[in-house]
């Protein structure tokens, strides 16, 4: 299965972007269920060959997780490959600089199973990181404007950042709300009142355009 990959622009010099997205300790400010995280054997600074430590809510404990630092080319490109456990994460971050003081951040993650990791990996680990993934990276995009993660619940973040107030919410998932609003407002009021009005409404909704996270996401379903 191919990479989940999410994108977003900041208003950010690409340099300030890699290091906020790469910096291990600052992960909890914006990944979903994270509780700490840091880089080890990194007294010199971040090198090809470090460990990162970093330590998930599951399933009400907390579980650490050990990753290689792979590739380290600042400000552009950085990846970690997961050396434990019976799903291991393959993690790149790619920034690309815009202008001097924008730049796009795009993540991808895929996910290996060893053992019964192998079924789980497919059948729950690669759709809740669709899920999680389009509010990590809006929470990347404007990190002090959202509200620090609650370790306590382990919760996502888009169980209690409201809809309306998610930065980036426009890449994600807008445009299928303004479809089904667009949809039920071109219906005359009899017809959204009638049986046959859905089929035809359900026909016409499949055919809107989704957004790009939308789509990587449904091919994993």
């Amino acid at each position: 299965m191919p990479p989940i990959t999410v994108r977003t622009e900041v208003d950010r010099p690409a340099e300030a972007a890699f290091a906020y997205a790469t910096d291990a300790s600052r992960f909890p400010e914006w990944q979903a269920g994270v509780v700490s995280g840091h880089l080890e054997d990194s007294a010199g600074g971040p090198a090809v060959g470090a460990r990162c430590v970093t330590v998930r809510r599951i399933g009400g404990a907390e579980r650490a997780s050990t990753s290689e630092l792979v590739r380290l080319d600042p400000p552009r490109a950085w990846a970690v490959r997961g050396l434990d456990g019976p799903i291991r994460a393959a993690v790149d971050v790619t920034v690309e600089s815009l202008d001097a003081d924008r730049s796009t951040v795009a993540i991808a993650v895929d996910f290996t199973g060893h053992g019964i990791g192998r079924v789980l990996a497919t059948l729950l680990v690669r759709r809740q990181a669709c899920k999680e993934m389009p509010a990590n990276i809006a929470r990347l995009k404007e990190p002090s404007s959202s509200p620090p993660a609650d370790p306590r619940r382990g919760a996502r973040v888009s169980d209690w950042l409201p809809r309306s107030a998610t930065p980036g919410r426009d890449e994600f998932g807008s445009a299928a709300s303004r479809g089904r609003r667009a949809l039920k407002a071109s219906r005359p009021a009899g017809e959204r009142r009638c049986g046959t009005a859905g089929h035809s409404g359900a026909a016409a909704y499949s055919a809107w355009p989704r957004t790009r996270a939308k789509r990587d996401c449904a091919a994993e379903s």
